[in-house]
């Protein structure tokens, strides 16, 4: 089972590889791992963001001991929002890629770029970078599918909800 995003070619030869497998589960990771690829990309996949791709802030919730040991009760619990709380955790579970974050678009000419400690994204131009020990490469994706990352970058960390995308 891989746990990082991986060309399609080399996700065939390492499925293949597998003799526990039959070759219908074979086939059905193949064309699961194949629609995967064919998503456009997204900023809900990078980072939690409602239906409209707004960013949404994380929301914790507060500790219901914190409440009861306080004289005159929590404010942070006075102002805790159950509905924004359930969607941002229902955000956080469309997201595709472990550990990107997202740059302010009015900091960036509103482009739409999401960044991890090691990859660069921008979504608007398709444009990209890779951080590497002497300084930054760039370029340009392929397409606008997580296909276009996969055949770059090599061993960005899924989700587990990617996960279950590829694997059922």
């Amino acid at each position: 089972m891989i746990t990082n995003l991986i060309p399609a070619v080399d996700f065939i030869l390492q499925e293949c590889e597998k003799s526990e497998l039959n070759s219908i589960t074979i086939n059905a990771n193949l064309r699961r791992y194949a629609e995967f690829l064919k998503q456009p990309l997204k900023k809900g996949f990078f980072v939690p963001c409602d239906e409209t791709g707004l960013l949404l802030e994380e929301k914790h919730r507060p500790n219901i001991n914190d409440y009861r040991n306080h004289e005159g009760g929590n404010i942070e619990l006075y102002n805790f929002n159950m509905n924004e709380y359930r969607k941002y955790n229902a955000a956080k579970n469309r997201v595709l890629f472990d550990g990107w974050k997202l740059i302010d678009p009015k900091k960036r000419m509103g482009h739409i770029i999401v960044y991890s400690d090691d990859f660069e994204i921008n979504l608007t131009t398709l444009s990209c970078g890779q951080y590497i020990e002497d300084g930054y490469l760039d370029g340009q994706l392929t397409g606008n599918t997580i296909e276009a990352i996969a055949n770059l970058f090599r061993g960005i960390p899924l989700t587990p909800t990617a996960i279950k995308q590829i694997y059922g």
